[in-house]
């Protein structure tokens, strides 16, 4: 089997990347996602003046870039510019250009462009931090003897998939906090680190995943949890039903190796139950940093509604 980066680069040219990592790549970017928006919006591409006319507005909004290891920076006209810009997008392969029989030629955005750009777009404008009902439906499952008995290993690989996307929600929430506890930490006045605070924090986070987390009372059930998982380490019943099962689902695997299969999955659950706790105390923690100093600038009644979410 192929390695990551040998069909990655069989999809995409060696220096696709390279436009992320140019001196002017914010003009880049932002002429990308100019070209990806309004060619999403048509079922043709765009003609190469309307591309132009696109890229020549994000070139007049990075006016101040000035460096001399670019060569999109030194040329004389926002023009000139555009068209460097363009041609370059082109040969790197983000921009692919076709000439018609009628002479028109259209730009049209390669697809493995667009999916990068969307993940572009995700990291700079991240989605709400949620708390689902994932990690407590691991807990409840683990500790679910009856379930357990009935289908060990569909209920563990469930509880796996469940508790790596739970985990996943928590890292979430984690960067929310520093993120904010960031912004509150750049604020001039109080004002502004007030506003960060109540009109930001509190309303995307406070009182709606991070409630949803207290009242879950995820680390009491987490304990409960791993010791059922270590319950199970050494139940010889419950081993040898889900080594069974996965010599069923693929019969060339050898009953050691069914086995050590099981054992596996077992061991990522018991890897990830610290992982967990440790993401719940650093969400406690960044919480505790970001709220506590403020307090004492607080009236009594912002304190009690605050404290109430």
């Amino acid at each position: 089997m192929p390695t990551l980066a040998t069909q990655l680069f069989r999809e995409v040219r060696p220096d696709f990347f390279g436009v992320l990592t140019r001196p002017a790549a914010r003009l880049y970017v932002d002429a990308l996602d100019a070209l990806e928006f309004e060619a999403g919006q048509r079922n043709q591409g765009l003609e190469r003046q309307e591309a132009l006319a696109l890229i020549e507005r994000a070139v007049e909004q990075h006016g101040d870039l000035n460096t001399a290891d670019d060569p999109v920076t030194q040329a004389a006209t926002v023009h000139d510019k555009a068209r460097i810009v363009l041609d370059t997008l082109r040969k790197t392969g983000w921009l692919l250009e076709e000439e018609r029989t009628d002479w028109q030629r259209l730009v049209f955005f390669d697809p493995n462009g667009m999916v990068l750009l969307q993940a572009l777009r995700k990291i700079a404008f991240p989605e709400a931090a949620v708390f689902s009902d994932k990690l407590v439906n691991v807990c409840f499952t683990l500790t679910n003897h009856d379930a357990l008995a009935e289908q060990p290993w569909a209920q563990i690989e469930s509880c796996v998939a469940s508790l790596q996307a739970g985990l996943v929600e928590l890292r979430g929430m984690q960067k929310s906090i520093e993120h904010h506890t960031k912004q509150q930490l750049a604020a001039a006045t109080l004002k502004e680190n007030l506003a960060v605070l109540f009109d930001q924090f509190a309303e995307r986070i406070g009182r709606t995943c991070y409630a949803q987390l207290v009242q879950a009372r995820l680390p009491s059930k987490l304990a409960e949890a791993r010791r059922a998982i270590e319950d199970l380490e050494t139940n010889p019943d419950l081993l040898t039903k889900m080594q069974t099962e996965v010599m069923r689902r693929d019969p060339a695997v050898s009953p050691e190796g069914a086995m050590a299969h099981v054992r596996l999955r077992l061991d990522e659950l018991g890897i990830e139950f610290p992982a967990l706790l440790l993401h719940d105390a650093r969400i406690f923690g960044g919480l505790e940093s970001l709220y506590t100093p403020r307090l004492l600038l607080l009236p009594r009644s912002k304190i009690n509604t605050l404290t109430k979410t």
